[in-house]
């Protein structure tokens, strides 16, 4: 699959590109982009099929176990925030513009949209899906859409070699980094993520992980992809029409995942940067359609920002800090794509007949400043540091690919031999196992009903039977309190505020939590207090948790019971 080339193969780019035996300027020729063979296709869509596949052991472990009083969520991991997620789409379903955080019944200004989720629950709507079908259709139509845009981008980048587009995309598509070698610290739980690689707990990080967990990750991924693919088309065309479509492109980023923004600036920021120091004076025409595309982003950040300074429930959220720990934890969490992204830049300078696999001289310097512009930003003093590191994989990859390729023509034309597959096919091997640590992960909570963060991975009939009385019942204004395990699921199936249901969106969640169980344990001198303090209109209670009050009170009116749940109506 990753063929390479003999000694002649490096004899011939120097034919081909006679510049090449001389430092190149910026400004060289552009190299047109190539035409991949059948086999190369053939690779391609082999490599795409197999990470789709894997990305659905987990949930099609899930639906098996299934049945009717013990119905799979959908996900398989971090089912917290996939569930704040599936609330937006609720809303969006049920005919609502703007999504108010439905897991706090604090005071908000509820003027938040998403526009992801607003299509995703608008075509379930008018498709009659179930909201977690709509969203694992979603993962992996948009995940392939993603794959393949990764791949048209490979091609344009690295038209000089099929064996480092082939390498960069298998990386690209399936790899992770080294955490696999530390497996034995998180193949159960991840209990000290700050001493482990990136790789096993930051998944937005990498194509395939995303793919694995998240719809919105693939989503945002790909934005990040196409708005740079745009940025340099529109560099190497002098197009403002790319530009547009970039600024486009960061302007729905900018609503579904604002931080990412922050993310393209640095890597094109940094590049034009670097760009006018290299030639000695500045593009204005450059750092005019960059300015073009910042601006159409202009309004979807600046709106995320109003909310922020003036929404005390949405400002409390992004402030859940989210931060990056030793470096070592990307290094290690990028393995060996990120040894042999090192080794490229090393080839850049020293190996003229390695700048030949590129489109330009100005390619492989995008793709540096990229990854420069990115691992600053996530030790930039803010609070979701490591958030930023989505899509940094890209660059990483392309480079990477390109020096492996590189390095095993450079030994096939010391040995003489006539191919000399291993090391490519090395560096991908070893570039797999975390991925599939975290399969093999997800599995065994799906089998022991539970995942990373203690959420059940699937519901009885009787908790979907309450989730149907409340949304039959009760008013749109009303909030519910409860064990908060449960409340995590009322927002997405009943459209409903609770108290107390998710660990980021719900304000002093770690105090509500131990009220709760100190009220299940008959610990609190007087409940009607804690009842009061919920101000909620309803309470769900289960039915073998006794301690909390043996005898109902009096201002407790059962509205609704099974043979699991009591619903309380707070008088």
């Amino acid at each position: 699959m990753f063929r390479t080339a003999n000694e002649g193969v490096i004899v011939l780019i120097a034919e081909q590109h006679p510049s090449l035996t001389q430092p190149d300027e910026l400004s060289s020729p552009i190299r047109d982009a190539a035409s991949p063979s059948r086999r190369e296709l053939a690779a391609i869509w082999m490599l795409i099929a197999t990470a789709v596949v894997l990305a659905l052991l987990p949930d099609i472990a899930g639906w098996i176990q299934s049945r009717p009083d013990h119905v799979y969520v959908g996900f398989s991991y971090n089912i917290d925030d996939c569930y704040v997620y599936m609330s937006w789409a609720r809303q969006a379903f049920d005919g609502h513009f703007f999504a108010r955080n439905l897991f706090t019944n604090a005071p908000q200004l509820g003027r938040q949209f998403n526009l992801f989720f607003l299509l995703l629950g608008n075509v379930c709507r008018v498709m009659h899906l179930p909201i977690v079908a709509g969203f694992e259709i979603a993962r992996i139509g948009f995940g392939a859409a993603l794959l393949w845009l990764i791949y048209r981008f490979t091609l344009w980048a690295l038209p000089g070699s099929a064996a480092a587009r082939l390498t960069s995309f298998a990386l690209s598509s399936l790899g992770t980094g080294l955490g696999w070698i530390f497996s034995a610290r998180w193949i159960h739980k991840n209990h000290d993520i700050s001493m482990a690689p990136v790789d096993t707990w930051q998944p937005e990080g990498f194509t395939f992980l995303s793919l694995l967990l998240s719809s919105l990750f693939v989503v945002s991924t790909l934005l990040i992809v196409a708005c740079i693919f745009f940025l340099l088309r529109a560099e190497e065309r002098a197009s403002w029409r790319d530009a547009v479509f970039a600024g486009l492109c960061a302007f729905v980023l900018g609503n579904i995942h604002s931080y990412d923004v922050l993310h393209i600036a640095a890597a094109w920021g940094l590049y034009l940067l670097v760009k006018c120091i290299a030639l000695g004076k500045i593009d204005w025409a450059g750092w005019g359609r960059a300015g073009i595309a910042g601006l159409l982003c202009v309004p979807t950040v600046a709106y995320q920002f109003y909310l922020y300074r003036i929404d005390p429930i949405f400002h409390a959220r992004a402030q859940v800090p989210t931060l990056s720990f030793g470096f070592w934890t990307y290094a290690l969490g990028y393995g060996l794509t990120f040894f042999f992204a090192l080794a490229a830049v090393v080839m850049l300078v020293r190996a003229h007949a390695f700048r030949g696999y590129w489109r330009s001289e100005s390619m492989p310097l995008m793709l540096v400043c990229w990854v420069v512009g990115v691992f600053a930003l996530v030790y930039m003093p803010a609070s979701f540091q490591r958030k930023m590191i989505m899509g940094i994989h890209i660059p990483l990859c392309l480079l990477a690919g390109a020096a492996v390729a590189y390095t095993s023509a450079w030994l096939a034309s010391r040995t003489k031999a006539v191919t000399l597959d291993f090391l490519p096919v090395l560096v991908v091997l070893l570039s797999i196992p975390s991925g599939l640590v975290w399969i093999d992960r997800d599995i065994r909570h799906i089998n022991a009903g539970n995942s990373e963060t203690q959420s059940p991975s699937f519901l009885t009939g009787d908790d979907y039977r309450v989730f149907d009385w409340i949304r039959a019942n009760t008013k749109p204004t009303d909030s519910i309190a409860g064990v908060p395990s449960q409340m995590l699921f009322v927002p997405a199936n009943c459209d409903r505020r609770v108290w107390c249901g998710h660990w980021g969106e719900t304000p002093n969640y770690p105090e509500k939590v131990r009220e709760t169980i100190w009220f299940s344990k008959g610990q609190l001198g007087d409940p009607s207090a804690f009842i009061e303090q919920t101000r909620a209109q309803y309470l769900v209670w289960p039915n073998d948790v006794t301690s909390a009050f043996p005898t109902p009170p009096d201002y407790l009116q059962a509205v609704y019971a099974n043979r699991t749940y009591t619903i309380y109506h707070v008088l």
